[in-house]
């Protein structure tokens, strides 16, 4: 397994009102079959494990990078143009004093959690300047097609190992 740094692989677009004004785009100088699924992704920050989760991807949208990893590092971040909030993330977001989100988005894909929320309050002097990106590593372990995984023994392997390591930010707290 091979680690990258997030800023190796995305490049930040930003725009709109912050905190929510990213968008994580995968650089265009990456190779195109590195990053297909289906597989298991870690995240980390600053050495800490904060994810953990499965791709299956499909024939139109088979690049974890855009499809997945871009959604965790917005929401875990809190920098991410496309986070929602649905009631228990709401609640989250008025007890964080760090950062404040004027009219948050009760609906969409990038649906963010509590404890993603409090991960952010925890770590807002890294995530509040725009280079945070440094300190997020990807750890992609890409599936060959000679394991036939299915995509339900994908996930309960995805659980097992999120059980066994206990990521930061994995649940809805």
């Amino acid at each position: 397994m091979k680690t990258y740094k997030a800023s190796d692989l995305f490049d930040i677009q930003i725009s709109g009102t912050f905190p929510l004004d990213c968008e994580f785009l995968p650089k265009d100088n990456l190779p195109v079959d590195m990053f297909k699924g289906p597989g298991i992704f870690f995240l980390s920050f600053k050495g800490d494990l904060v994810y953990i989760g499965s791709f299956f991807g499909s024939k139109s949208n088979n690049n974890v990078l855009a499809q997945r990893v871009n959604k965790e590092i917005a929401s875990i971040s809190m920098r991410g143009k496309q986070v929602t909030f649905n009631q228990k993330a709401l609640k989250a977001l008025m007890n964080c004093q760090k950062f404040t989100i004027k009219n948050p988005k009760p609906k969409g894909d990038f649906v963010t959690s509590p404890l993603r929320i409090e991960f952010a309050c925890n770590n807002w002097d890294s995530f509040q300047n725009d280079d945070f990106l440094k300190d997020f590593e990807l750890c992609w372990l890409p599936f060959s097609n000679k394991k036939n995984k299915t995509k339900k023994e994908l996930n309960e392997l995805t659980n097992q190992l999120r059980s066994f390591y206990c990521p930061l930010c994995n649940g809805k707290g």
